[in-house]
């Protein structure tokens, strides 16, 4: 009875939210979202998905959900770190994903028509009433999927972006096991993802300076509220990659759940150092300079990851013929002076690796991070670190031990750590060693899958002793 009486309080929610679609889009979605909510009875819906569950002893198979796979931090640690090696482990695996950005392989499943004209409709009426996400009808559909059928436990990860319809959480979490890795805010915020100056997601995101700015529609306490009603009626273990994103976490909407911390972890198989001489021969890069690298989807036109102090810090050591700037990330390979030098995306993990060997700092002048997981890479390379004292970065990297962290948003700080460590190579050689040992010890990728697979166990047995 009271999970019928929670239905009918978000079936409410959705009716408000209809009442503001365009006609044709309430033709679309009146029926499937009558078929999930109102027809929502859970034992029925277990009974009829996962009538094995109580004979299993151990998950076997395990669902991951992201909106990307091959590109960013999000992708790396759902697919790389996890999807792909717990084949390894004897688990079957497979990913649902908005956009994958490696060859085609049997375990990453598009399941999103990006040229439907119903599609392309619907991104452009969710624009004009900035509800981004929410007329995604796609992952209405994933419960009849047959790789959801299967699964013994979902693994979700980044949902926003133009991929996944938050109403369908509580069915889902309701059919399956489920864990929900954070890898930003954009869970129990009105609209941003790494807005990390703003308080106002405790209490509502009630008149959002952002989107005014943007000059766009303000719906963020609109939209809070709605997920705040949805997450009361959803079963999740929510995993922090941090203590600060946990902390954050365990004061928003999501307090209700059980939120684990469980650190990202860093394949030190892979993330070595290859050795300064032969990487720079390699990848043809000059031996008589200080190479600063910096690594960041978009390059330096990031501005999550600092790309307005980066070309401050070029300013100031443009006219130093022995410093070389090396940007990671960009569009298109470019070499815009004669010290600085743009790479496109690498998806490949030994090649980047190869360009953190070849460095003699990573610089990271970042603004958004809930973990850091290029710093740890980098680290695991031997490479100093030289960033903003910024998210969960200061619980990896430890202050003129493994690298410098500057005071946020302070340039002369910044360069004030760049300088320290080019002028004192004893300093460099000794944080590049501490550096190495730190993740083999505390943020290596085996202890990172040993803690997910243990809390596999956890839910899947939990959940089963329901059914029972």
């Amino acid at each position: 009875m009271k999970q019928q009486n929670n239905m009918q309080k978000l079936n409410s929610e959705i009716y408000n939210i209809l009442k503001r679609f365009p006609y044709i889009i309430k033709k679309l979605f009146s029926k499937q979202y009558s078929d999930l909510f109102f027809k929502c009875e859970i034992e029925t819906l277990n009974k009829k998905y996962y009538p094995e569950l109580v004979k299993k002893n151990k998950p076997e198979n395990i669902l991951f959900i992201n909106s990307l796979v091959g590109k960013g931090g999000a992708a790396k640690i759902a697919y790389d770190s996890l999807c792909v090696p717990l084949k390894l482990r004897n688990y079957k695996t497979s990913i649902l994903t908005s956009k994958n950005y490696y060859p085609i392989n049997s375990d990453i499943i598009e399941f999103i028509d990006h040229c439907s004209k119903e599609r392309k409709f619907l991104y452009k009426a969710e624009k004009k009433d900035n509800l981004l996400d929410f007329y995604q009808h796609e992952s209405l559909k994933i419960k009849d999927l047959k790789v959801f059928k299967d699964c013994d436990v979902m693994h979700i990860n980044n949902l926003h972006g133009n991929f996944f319809n938050p109403y369908a959480l509580p069915q889902l979490t309701a059919l399956k096991p489920t864990i929900w890795t954070l890898h930003d805010y954009h869970s129990f915020t009105g609209y941003c993802t790494v807005k990390y100056d703003c308080e106002k997601w405790q209490s509502g995101c009630l008149e959002c300076p952002y989107l005014s700015k943007l000059g766009l529609k303000d719906t963020a306490n609109y939209i809070w509220k709605i997920k705040k009603q949805i997450y009361q009626n959803s079963d999740i273990t929510v995993v922090c990659p941090s203590n600060w994103l946990k902390n954050k976490a365990e004061k928003s909407i999501l307090s209700h759940f059980d939120i684990r911390l469980i650190n990202h972890g860093v394949d030190a198989n892979k993330f070595k150092n290859y050795g300064k001489e032969n990487t720079r021969k390699e990848l043809n890069l000059p031996f008589d300079k200080q190479i600063l690298l910096f690594s960041s989807d978009f390059g330096m036109e990031n501005p999550n990851k600092g790309g307005m102090y980066l070309k401050q810090a070029y300013e100031y050591f443009k006219n130093r013929e022995d410093v070389l700037f090396l940007i990671i990330g960009g569009d298109k390979n470019t070499q815009l002076a004669n010290n600085v030098i743009n790479i496109s995306y690498i998806f490949d993990e030994i090649q980047i690796a190869k360009y953190y060997s070849a460095a003699d700092l990573f610089i990271y002048p970042s603004l958004a991070d809930s973990f850091g997981l290029v710093v740890a890479e980098a680290m695991a390379c031997e490479l100093p670190v030289i960033t903003f004292e910024t998210g969960g970065i200061p619980e990896i990297l430890k202050h003129e031990e493994h690298g410098y962290i500057a005071k946020q948003k302070d340039i002369k700080d910044f360069i004030k750590g760049i300088e320290l460590f080019i002028e004192n190579p004893d300093l460099k050689l000794k944080a590049s060693l501490i550096a190495r040992e730190t993740i083999e010890r505390k943020f290596n990728i085996d202890k990172m899958i040993d803690t997910y697979t243990q809390l596999y166990d956890e839910v899947f047995e939990k959940r089963k002793q329901v059914k029972k």
